[in-house]
């Protein structure tokens, strides 16, 4: 028997980048700050590597974490 597919898969490789776009990082920068290789992320992204839960949760806590920046009006 197999786990729940919310246990094996918490964010899928659109959803990690969607979290990605939404901090404003390249593939490169991101993967820097979740400490993998730049490669690695590409290829979550494709859905050619499952996530780890480790790195899905800690993009979700960086991507709600992340305040963007709002234009001041003049």
């Amino acid at each position: 028997m197999g786990y729940p597919i919310r246990i094996v898969r918490i964010v899928t490789g659109s959803e990690l980048a969607a979290l990605r776009n939404r901090l404003k990082a390249t593939q490169v920068a991101f993967a820097e700050l979740i400490g993998v290789h730049a490669n690695t992320v590409a290829r979550y992204e494709r859905d050619e590597l499952s996530i780890p839960e480790p790195v899905a949760r800690l993009a979700q806590v960086l991507a709600r974490a992340h305040k963007p920046k709002t234009k001041r009006r003049s």
